[in-house]
């Protein structure tokens, strides 16, 4: 019960199995390697902040196809239907 709540926690801070797997393989030894288990969390961390950038920037993105539908041209057309076909319409800013 004690193995499973460590790796629930584990889980619930983002570390992946396998990260788990090398913190349960110290906190078994009979020192505990603070050292190690903070060079994976760091690492962990590092990946995270990533995808908090790729997030936002997604954000962005969206925000941006969602104000360009209600600008759609003389043609009808959608800018963000025409920028997904990689044919952005001339009124969709920042392209």
């Amino acid at each position: 019960v004690a193995r499973l709540h460590f790796v629930r926690a584990a889980q619930s801070c983002g570390l992946s199995l396998e990260d788990i797997d090398t913190v349960l393989a110290f906190a078994d030894g009979e020192v505990a390697a603070c050292a190690e288990v903070q060079s994976v969390i760091e690492s962990r961390l590092l990946h995270v902040k990533r995808q908090v950038r790729e997030l936002r920037e997604v954000k962005r993105t969206l925000e941006r196809l969602r104000e360009s539908c209600g600008e759609s041209g003389e043609d009808g057309r959608c800018p963000a239907i025409e920028e997904f076909k990689g044919q952005p319409s001339p009124k969709t800013p920042n392209n």
